[in-house]
């Protein structure tokens, strides 16, 4: 049963409990409905009639347990018997029952009259009635989750270290240049010997691309380390 459906059901419970015996039926006032010329035979009867379907604020839900579809349905609850005191009497008992029980979680009784165009919309003439405000709502089945039964392993994601030296003129070793692994942002400067190290770069069968960043310049290199051997950046700082 889906929502709309089930709010329907919902409502007539509620007014078959507040009228007794009265049959609720679902539709327009009998003159509105198509055939009809009014109030038919003297059996009372309640009518409740959809009038619209409006949207309530979106909850927040998560993708672990997604938020419920909230609708509000308002319905039109008219009162028919053999004549309009009865009528009249039959809605008097309908609405001094719904007060006497108190509120009805997802149940809200309208007391503003009905607009004369509804009634022109619905063919049907002006006549005392009742206006419901159902809640329907469907909550999204919850997305099956597969429960971890064994502790979590981290698999490394191919890293290697990586050494190396950089050099100026004369293979003189630049102290202090920054050193870039380019495309991991990671970064460092050399020592007084223009060394330099990684704990960790990304193992690949491409090179490895280095930036030094020297006196201003900068200086690129696609490196292939082999082993544990460090690799050396040569630096010509003199070229113009």
């Amino acid at each position: 049963m889906g929502m709309l459906s089930e709010a329907d059901d919902r409502l007539r419970d509620w007014l078959g409990d507040l009228a007794g015996d009265v049959p609720v039926v679902a539709g327009l006032p009998p003159e509105a409905a198509p055939g009809g010329g009014g109030d038919t035979g003297s059996d009372p009867v309640l009518a409740m009639s959809l009038l619209a379907i409006e949207p309530a604020t979106r909850l927040a839900g998560d993708a672990h347990r997604p938020a419920p579809v909230v609708a509000y349905l308002r319905y039109l609850v008219t009162a028919h018997a053999g004549d309009e005191r009865a009528a009249l009497e039959l809605l008097d008992l309908v609405l001094t029952a719904a007060i006497d029980a108190g509120p009805v979680p997802g149940i809200d009784l309208d007391l503003d009259p009905l607009p004369v165009d509804a009634w022109q919309a619905l063919r049907a003439r002006p006549r005392p009635a009742l206006t419901v405000r159902v809640t329907a709502r469907h909550a999204p089945p919850v997305p099956d989750m597969v429960l971890v039964r064994e502790p979590v392993r981290v698999v490394g994601a191919g890293l290697r270290p990586l050494r190396g030296r950089v050099l100026g003129n004369g293979d003189i070793p630049l102290a202090g240049v920054e050193v870039i692994v380019a495309g991991t942002g990671a970064s460092t400067r050399t020592s007084p010997k223009g060394a330099f190290s990684f704990a960790a770069v990304p193992r690949s069968s491409d090179p490895i691309r280095l930036a030094v960043r020297a006196k201003g310049r900068t200086f690129t290199a696609d490196v292939e380390p082999s082993g544990d051997e460090p690799v050396v950046m040569h630096c010509d700082l003199l070229e113009a």
